[in-house]
């Protein structure tokens, strides 16, 4: 049987990973990266239905970590939104069609 700490290490790199790391890209991408191409974010709506998926999947993750198949499933939502954001900076990048006079 393992013991306490090493139950909770999955746990703890998940939540440093996933719930640190990936916010800290998704915030930093959604600030900077637009401004940079000069401008807005494509789709701010889709920011934040992206940021709600993507702690909803973390919780799940983490909360049915024994129950494999849901996990998985919240593991799928995790790189789902990490998809959405892709695409989000993606289309905020592409400069605006210049209008004809």
């Amino acid at each position: 049987m393992k013991s306490y700490p090493a139950q909770l290490l999955f746990t703890h790199v998940h939540l440093n990973l996933l719930g640190w790391m990936t916010m800290m890209v998704y915030g930093v991408g959604y600030h900077i990266l637009p401004r940079f191409s000069g401008t807005p974010l494509a789709y701010p709506k889709l920011g934040n239905l992206q940021f709600y998926l993507a702690n909803a999947g973390l919780v799940g993750l983490v909360c049915f970590r024994p129950l494999h198949p849901l996990a998985e499933i919240f593991a799928s939502v995790l790189v789902i939104s990490a998809g959405m954001f892709v695409f989000n900076i993606w289309m905020s990048m592409i400069p605006p069609k210049p209008e004809a006079e």
